[in-house]
C-alpha cells in the first residue's frame, strides 16, 4: 500500500512539473516574440493581444505576462496603453477570483478616464465592475455602478451599451427576487435589441426572460424563450451563447422530468464547453449531464462525470464544487452507499457554509468585540432581573400565583390560536398572490401577441396597397389597415398599463386620431383638431366597437369634408352625462346633401357603424346642413375605473 502511494505521488509530481514546464514554455515563447519587436508600442500591442486571448483559457499565465510588462516597461516610464493594462489586470484578477485586487485595478482605470471625461470608457468599466460585484453577491453595489453605466450610455446615445446595462439591471433584480421588475427590464432590452437587429443581444434578452419565467416556475414559457435564444445564437454560431442555451433547455427539461429530451441538449452544451476549454462552462454543463445520467438510471456513469470535476484543479468556484458534492451525495444515497453519501454531504455543508459566510465574514470580525461586550451587559441585566423576579415571587401569595398562571395560560392559548390563524391566512394570501401574478403575466403576454399579430396584418395590408394600381383598391386597403391599427392600439395600451381590463379612452383616442391624420398626410395647419374627451376607463368590449366607430367617422371627415385641400376644423367629443356616453364627431366642411346621404347609408363604413350602434344600444343622429355632425348616445357600456 505504501509503495502505491509513493508511485502516485511520483506520477502527480511528474505531471505538475510538466504543467509548469508548459506554462513556462508559453511564457518564454510569448516574451521571446515580444522582444523581437522593434518598438515598445509594438511590443505592448503584441503582449496585450496575447493576454486577452488568455483571459478565459489561462488567466494565471495572462497575469504573469501583465506583471512582467509592468516591470520591464511601465516601471521605466513607458505610458502607452497603461489604461488598457489596468483594465486587463482587473479582468484577469476577476477571472481567478481575486476580487479585491480586481476592483483596485478597475478603480485605477476609472480614475484615469474620469480625468479625461471619457464617458464611453467610464460606462464600460462601471459595467464590468457591476459584474464583479454581482459575482460576489454584492447586489446593492452592483446596481449602483450599473445604473451609473446606463446613465453614461444614455448620455452618449450608445444603444448597444444601453441594452447591455438594461439587461444587467434585470439580472440583478432577478437575483434580488424582484422577478416582475427584472422581467420588465429584460423585455425592454429585447425590444431595443430588436430595433437595431442585434441578434446577440436579442438572444441574451430571450435567455434572461426565460430565466425569469423559470424562477416563476412557468417552465413551458421559459422553454419557449430558451429555444428562441438558441435559434438566434445559431445564426452567428455564438459558442458561449449556445452552451448556455443548450444547458438552460436541458435543465428545464430535467425539472419537467423529460430526461430523454434533455440529454441531447446537455451533451451539446458539454461538448461545446470542452471545445472552448472554459472551466466554468465545462463545470455546469458536466454537472447537468451527470445528473441526467443519474436520473436515467446510469448512476455510475453520472457519478464518474461529476466526480471528475472535483479532481480537476481548475474548478475553483465554490458554487460549482458545492453543486457537484450535492449531486454526488444524492446519487450515493440513492445507491445505498451511506459512507460515500455522508462524505459528500459533509463537503456540501462545508461549502454551503463557506458561501454563506463569504460575504459577511468581514462584518462579523469587525463587530465581534462590540457584540461580546453588549452580550455580557445583557447577561448581567438578565441576572439582576431574574433575582428581582425571584424575590417578587417569594413575596406573593399562592392564590395570586395560581391566578397569574391561569391568566398567562389563557393568554398563551389565545396568542397561539391567533398566530396559527394568521399563519394560515398568510399562506393563503401568498398562494393567491402567486396565482394572480401568473395570470397577470400570461394576460400581458396574450395582449402582446394579439397586438403583434394585428401589426403583422396591418403591415401585410400596407405591402398589398403598394403593389396595387387601382386607387379604389388602395383606398380600401388603407381603410382596412386603419381599422386593424385601431384594434392593435387597444391591445398595446392593455399590456403597457397596470390595468389589464380597462382602456384610458382619452389617451387611446388621441393616439388613434393622430395616426389617422398621419395616414392621410393631413397637417394641423390644414385641418385643426379639437378634442373634448373625459378621463374614462372603459372595458375592452366597449372600446373596440367605439374605436372602430370613431375611426370610420374621422376617416370620412378627412376624406370628404374638405375637398380641394380646403382648410377646416374637426371636433371629437366623448363625455359621460347621467350614465349615458355621448359621442360627437363634427366638422365645418361641405356637409351632406340628399344624394350623398343616400350614398353614405349604403357604404361599408356606415354599415359597420350601424352594426356597432345596435351592439352598444346607441341612438344615432346625423346633421349635414352646416358641415357634418354625427352624434351617438350609448347606454350599454362599462366603466372599469
Amino acid at each position: 500500500m505504501r509503495r502505491e502511494i509513493i508511485v502516485c505521488i511520483s506520477i502527480s509530481l511528474h505531471f505538475i512539473s510538466l504543467n509548469i514546464a508548459v506554462a513556462q514554455s508559453d511564457f518564454e515563447k510569448i516574451w521571446q516574440e515580444a522582444n523581437e519587436q522593434f518598438t515598445d508600442t509594438a511590443k505592448i500591442d503584441l503582449l496585450i493581444d496575447h493576454t486577452w486571448q488568455l483571459a478565459r483559457r489561462n488567466p494565471k499565465l495572462g497575469l504573469e505576462i501583465l506583471k512582467e510588462m509592468d516591470i520591464q516597461l511601465y516601471q521605466r516610464g513607458v505610458s502607452y496603453k497603461k489604461d488598457v493594462w489596468y483594465y486587463y489586470m482587473g479582468v484577469l484578477c476577476k477571472n481567478i477570483g481575486a476580487f479585491s485586487e480586481s476592483d483596485t485595478f478597475f478603480q485605477a482605470y476609472y480614475e484615469y478616464h474620469l480625468g479625461r471625461n471619457s464617458k464611453p470608457h467610464l460606462a464600460a468599466v462601471q459595467m464590468v465592475r457591476g459584474n464583479l460585484y454581482a459575482d460576489q453577491g454584492l447586489w446593492a453595489q452592483s446596481m449602483k455602478v450599473v445604473t451609473e453605466s446606463l446613465r453614461l450610455y444614455e448620455e452618449i446615445s450608445d444603444t448597444s451599451g444601453i441594452i447591455t446595462a438594461t439587461s444587467k439591471l434585470g439580472a440583478i433584480l432577478l437575483e434580488m427576487q424582484r422577478i416582475d421588475d427584472g422581467l420588465d427590464y429584460h423585455r425592454k432590452a429585447l425590444q431595443m435589441a430588436q430595433v437595431i437587429a442585434d441578434t446577440a443581444e436579442m438572444a441574451i434578452a430571450n435567455s434572461n426572460i426565460g430565466l425569469a419565467l423559470e424562477k416563476s416556475h412557468l417552465l413551458d414559457s421559459a422553454l419557449y424563450y430558451y429555444h428562441k435564444s438558441l435559434q438566434l445564437d445559431s445564426i452567428k454560431n455564438e459558442q458561449f451563447g449556445l452552451i448556455y442555451d443548450h444547458h438552460n433547455i436541458g435543465n428545464v427539461l430535467l425539472k419537467m422530468g423529460e430526461y430523454d429530451q434533455a440529454l441531447p441538449h446537455a451533451e451539446k452544451a458539454w461538448n461545446i464547453a470542452k471545445k472552448i476549454g472554459n472551466p466554468g462552462t465545462i463545470s455546469f454543463s458536466q454537472t447537468l449531464l451527470g445528473n441526467l445520467y443519474i436520473k436515467k438510471g446510469e448512476v455510475i456513469r453520472g457519478v464518474d462525470l461529476i466526480g471528475a470535476l472535483l479532481e480537476d484543479s481548475t474548478l475553483t468556484s465554490l458554487n460549482s464544487r458545492s453543486d457537484a458534492h450535492e449531486s454526488l451525495y444524492l446519487a450515493y444515497k440513492e445507491m445505498g452507499n451511506i459512507a460515500e453519501s455522508f462524505e459528500h454531504l459533509e463537503a456540501f455543508k462545508q461549502l454551503s457554509d463557506s458561501l454563506l459566510n463569504q460575504d459577511i465574514s468581514q462584518q462579523i470580525n469587525n463587530l465581534e468585540f462590540e457584540y461580546e461586550t453588549e452580550k455580557a451587559e445583557q447577561n448581567l441585566t438578565i441576572a439582576n432581573a431574574q433575582k428581582d423576579l425571584v424575590e417578587l415571587k417569594l413575596n406573593n401569595s399562592r392564590f395570586r400565583n395560581y391566578l397569574l398562571g391561569t391568566i398567562l395560560l389563557l393568554v398563551c392559548g389565545f396568542l397561539y390560536y391567533f398566530w396559527h390563524l394568521n399563519k394560515k391566512v398568510k399562506i393563503q394570501n401568498q398562494m393567491i398572490s402567486k396565482t394572480l401574478r401568473e395570470k397577470d403575466l400570461l394576460l400581458r403576454e396574450i395582449h402582446h401577441r394579439v397586438k403583434n399579430n394585428l401589426q403583422v396584418i396591418s403591415s401585410l395590408l400596407s405591402l398589398q396597397s403598394k403593389s396595387e394600381d387601382d386607387p379604389n383598391v388602395v383606398l380600401a386597403l388603407r381603410q382596412g389597415q386603419n381599422r386593424v391599427r385601431s384594434m392593435a392600439l387597444i391591445h398595446q395600451n392593455l399590456y403597457e398599463e397596470d390595468n389589464l381590463t380597462g382602456i384610458n379612452v382619452k389617451e387611446y383616442f388621441e393616439k388613434l386620431i393622430k395616426s389617422l391624420f398621419h395616414s392621410y398626410n393631413i397637417s394641423p395647419e390644414r385641418i385643426n383638431l379639437q378634442t373634448e374627451i373625459d378621463e374614462l376607463q372603459l372595458d375592452v368590449e366597449t372600446v373596440i366597437p367605439l374605436g372602430l366607430i370613431v375611426n370610420e367617422l374621422v376617416t370620412n371627415a378627412l376624406k370628404y369634408a374638405f375637398p380641394h385641400d380646403n382648410t377646416g376644423t374637426i371636433i371629437v367629443r366623448l363625455v359621460e352625462l347621467d350614465q349615458i356616453l355621448h359621442l360627437e364627431v363634427a366638422d365645418n366642411g361641405i356637409g351632406l346633401d340628399h344624394l350623398q346621404d343616400q350614398k353614405l347609408n349604403k357604404s361599408f363604413g356606415f354599415r359597420l357603424i350601424n352594426a356597432f350602434r345596435q351592439q352598444l344600444k346607441a341612438e344615432l343622429r346625423i346633421d349635414g346642413k352646416q358641415g357634418t355632425c354625427v352624434q351617438m348616445d350609448f347606454k350599454s357600456f362599462r366603466n372599469v375605473s
